[in-house]
């Protein structure tokens, strides 16, 4: 005859869960799509000290007291390079990319060689003439054949100098403004990035039951290092917040988002 067991064995409260993470940056009113991520993780940190009593003979532990309560978010394998990682991994405030107009204007370089690598003091410039610069009606470099000039990065390259190691550039450039929206961040200008996190949990069918949880008050910094130049394997972020009381003294909520049924 098989043993009855004494209880109902938990079999089905195990879970599989994926996460949608959204941040709000303090004072805004939108929401940020943080994106794909390898996992989403709350890690709390209770405080405690110890009482113990030695009556016996020996050292026993009575009980901990609780003295603080702190809690990190971890968000590793962030996939989106969004403005919001570009601020967390190189703790910057969100700036952009602001220029005044040049009508004309003209850079020397002198000791040019071969493959003579230089930059101009503008983005998006126009290049009217490259010239040998001694030379009394100076003839003219010939563009991708004398030299190339990429104006979206500033940089060029002299292929063939001339004999008089001088050149000089005559070169143009647009304003741009703000709302051309091309990030000019302030590496490691500021110690956080502060705002609201939501983390709303998505299971498939039968993978357990979803939960929200929503922490009012975050700082994300990086953690670890980021790549800025890695072609054999995906670019990803890691990403720690400290999680901080609101004004009312809370760290947040969890929330069911249906009826857990207890065995």
């Amino acid at each position: 005859m098989a043993t009855a067991l004494p209880i109902v064995p938990l079999v089905a409260k195990q879970r599989l869960m994926g996460a949608i993470s959204l941040f709000r940056p303090e004072g805004s009113q939108r929401w940020l799509k943080i994106g794909p991520t390898d996992s989403a993780e709350f890690n709390p940190a209770p405080e405690t000290v110890d009482s113990s009593s030695a009556e016996s003979g020996l050292k026993k532990l009575l009980r901990k007291f609780t003295t603080g309560a702190t809690a990190t978010l971890n968000l590793a394998g962030v996939q989106m390079w969004t403005e919001f990682l570009y601020q967390v991994s190189y703790l910057s405030r969100k700036k952009y990319l602001t220029q005044e107009a040049v009508v004309a204007a003209t850079l020397e370089l002198t000791d040019v060689t071969d493959g003579f690598v230089f930059d101009l003091p503008v983005r998006n410039a126009t290049i009217a003439s490259v010239a040998d610069g001694d030379t009394v009606g100076a003839e003219e470099l010939v563009a991708e054949t004398d030299f190339i000039f990429s104006p979206e990065t500033r940089f060029g390259e002299i292929k063939k100098a001339p004999a008089s190691k001088t050149v000089v550039i005559t070169y143009s450039a647009p304003a741009i403004t703000e709302t051309e929206g091309l990030l000019d961040l302030d590496i490691m200008s500021v110690g956080g990035i502060r705002g609201e996190y939501m983390c709303i949990g998505m299971t498939a069918d039968g993978n357990g039951d979803p939960v929200s949880m929503y922490l009012p008050s975050v700082e994300f910094r990086p953690n670890g290092a980021s790549a800025i130049g890695d072609a054999s394997n995906l670019n990803t972020g890691t990403i720690q917040a400290d999680v901080y009381q609101d004004n009312t003294g809370s760290y947040g909520r969890l929330e069911g988002r249906r009826k857990i049924v207890e065995a």
